[in-house]
């Protein structure tokens, strides 16, 4: 995957880091959508992804996120949080 990106740098132009001394996260957008929504799992259940979520809306008025739930996508609609059963 590195290699990937450091053939085809124009990749990272969509893709948001959260980081305070660690990269914890990341967001990759693409026009109004969330296509990938990551969140080490040590760092998870920190509020990380909401405030990468919150970015998104605020920056790129993000409508569309993709939510992963048990192996399966779902398209949710929405025009500031979303909620999903895990």
């Amino acid at each position: 995957m590195a290699q990937d990106y450091i053939a085809n740098p124009e990749k990272l132009e969509n893709i948001w880091v959260y980081d305070d001394e660690f990269a914890k996260g990341m967001l990759h957008i693409e026009g109004e959508e969330v296509i990938e929504l990551y969140v080490d799992s040590f760092f998870q259940n920190r509020g990380i992804g909401a405030k990468l979520i919150e970015f998104g809306i605020q920056t790129f008025h993000v409508l569309k996120l993709f939510v992963l739930k048990k192996y399966q996508c779902n398209q949710i609609l929405t025009a500031s949080w979303v909620f999903a059963d895990t």
